[in-house]
Order: structure tokens, then C-alpha cells, then sequence
């Protein structure tokens, strides 16, 4: 079965046998397979980063809610930033005043908040015995003098 087609663009008529074409295949206008488009590769398809939450929580100083932890790891896509995060966590396991003290965020909370951009507040060092009577001499000298 032969159909006449005209090109909308150039007005040109030309007849095809439309049994001839398979329907799978899509064709031009005149009767040539249309080439698919290959699908552009994305960056992520074709590098594959290893996964890093092994380390991240390794260095984590507060084991709990791991597979919470894993999901929002994955989500986030933050083996690429593996290495800064875990520089960061340990940078404040050892300095970070607040974590010293205990109050240390769940693995989640730190993640979903970027946290690794927060400051660090860094410990002052503690007072000495020595240093400490002699800011009490200080003090109670000026008590008394008025």
C-alpha cells in the first residue's frame, strides 16, 4: 500500500509503501529510520566514587541510628565530600568544646544540617594550679585595695 506524504516545510510530495516500514522503527518523512539519541552518560555513570560511610562512621564519635545514618549518606550523595567531613569530625572529636563536653549531635542531624560548615569552638586550655592561685592573689589584692 503506497501513501503520498507532503513535507510541511518544503511542500514536496512522495509516495511511500507504509507496509514496508517496520512499526518499531521510526522513520523520516522520506521512509528513512530515524537514529534514536543516544542517552548523554552522566557523571555519576560513568565515575563511580567507592563508599565512604565505612570511614565516616568509623570516625564517628556517637554509634547510634547507623542504617538512619547510611540512608541520609547515600541520599545526599557525600562520598564526594568524604574526605572534608571526615577531616571535620575529627578536627572536632579532639578540639570541638561542645563535643568535649558530651553534647555530640546523632550522625543524622550532623548530615542533613551540613555541619562540617559550622565552626569549631576550640577548648582554651585549662587554668593551672599556679595560675589560678595567682588570679586569686589578683583578685582578692584588689579587694582589699580597693
Amino acid at each position: 500500500m503506497t501513501t503520498t506524504i507532503t513535507c510541511p516545510h518544503c511542500a514536496k510530495s512522495i509516495g511511500i509503501d507504509v507496509q514496508a516500514i517496520p512499526a518499531a522503527t521510526e522513520r523520516d518523512l522520506f521512509g528513512d529510520p530515524i537514529p534514536s539519541p543516544s542517552k548523554p552518560k552522566m557523571a555519576s555513570e560513568t565515575v563511580r566514587l567507592p563508599d565512604r560511610f565505612e570511614d565516616f562512621w568509623d570516625v564517628w564519635p556517637r554509634k547510634t541510628n547507623k542504617k538512619k545514618a547510611k540512608d541520609v549518606w547515600k541520599r545526599r550523595k557525600l562520598d564526594a565530600r568524604a574526605e572534608m567531613i571526615i577531616g571535620d569530625v575529627m578536627e572536632r572529636v579532639e578540639h570541638h568544646r561542645p563535643w568535649q563536653d558530651g553534647y555530640i549531635p546523632h550522625a543524622t542531624t550532623y548530615l542533613n544540617g551540613d555541619r562540617w560548615e559550622d565552626e569549631i569552638e576550640y577548648d582554651t586550655p585549662e587554668e593551672s594550679d599556679a595560675d589560678r592561685e595567682l588570679r586569686e592573689l589578683r583578685e582578692r589584692n584588689q579587694r582589699l585595695n580597693g
